[in-house]
């Protein structure tokens, strides 16, 4: 497997942390799909440290940590890139397995992941929106190679990607709605698919990545975290996905989307 996961313990975690960063505390491991995060809680605060995939691109690395130099210089609300003792963006680690893999660490962004928050008041909905409109306002005069991506979460492929897959739904009614989705969705994108915006996304701003506080009832949005999925897209594409997520399970759905 080209791209494996870092054999790494939470233990061994804390210890890169140490000698990469001279962060000392105690790992713990959390959710990730293709690379291993790691809490490292210290007595002063948190951190994420990350371990990335087997064989994953520098530059893609590269592309993570310079927009979120870019966002915080603009004061957005998203993580901040912490360098190693040496100064350097990431380090490298070689794992149990023998395989090397690049290591960066960022702060942790204080609050609860947005799915985890069954009552979403409407202020809420409407300072996640200005937050994304900022974030895309400072986004749109970055740029950077790797934002060129052969990514099957660019929503410009999404109608492709979709039908490739269809045969994997097993269930023969779901199959024919998914179908039958598809169908009104090539009509309407045949027809604005090459007039909408195309820049730099976020591209993942789902109810996991939006953080917040539910206590503060003056700011609580506090950040909108994993650039994972930032590429160049469809502008528009932030907006569909935060709003998708945060209407799911919503008795007035349409409210929160406006």
């Amino acid at each position: 497997m080209s791209h494996a996961r870092a054999v790494i313990s939470e233990s061994q975690a804390a210890a890169l942390a140490l000698e990469l960063y001279g962060v000392q505390g105690a790992a713990t491991e959390l959710n990730g799909e293709l690379d291993r995060n790691f809490c490292i809680r210290t007595e002063d605060g948190r951190y994420v440290l990350k371990v990335v995939r087997h064989a994953m691109a520098s530059d893609l690395l590269d592309l993570w940590v310079r927009v979120l130099a870019h966002l915080g210089a603009d004061r957005m609300s998203v993580p901040v890139v912490v360098p190693t003792t040496a100064g350097e963006s990431w380090g490298k680690v070689t794992a149990e397995d023998g395989r090397e893999h690049m290591v960066w660490l960022t702060t942790w962004v204080d609050g609860i992941p947005l799915v985890e928050c069954s009552e979403r008041p409407l202020e809420w909905m409407h300072q996640l929106g200005a937050c994304l409109g900022r974030i895309q306002v400072s986004i749109r005069s970055f740029d950077h190679p790797a934002l060129e991506r052969n990514f099957e979460w660019d929503l410009r492929v999404g109608e492709d990607v979709c039908r490739r897959h269809l045969h994997q739904i097993q269930n023969p009614e779901d199959r024919q709605v998914i179908r039958e989705s598809l169908a009104g969705i090539g009509v309407v994108l045949d027809s604005v698919g090459e007039v909408l915006r195309v820049g730099p996304v976020h591209g993942d701003a789902n109810d996991h990545n939006w953080i917040i506080q539910p206590d503060n009832s003056a700011a609580p949005i506090s950040g909108l975290i994993d650039i994972g999925d930032t590429g160049r897209s469809w502008v528009l594409g932030d907006v569909a996905i935060a709003c998708g997520y945060a209407m799911l399970n919503q008795s007035d759905p349409v409210a929160v989307a406006a």
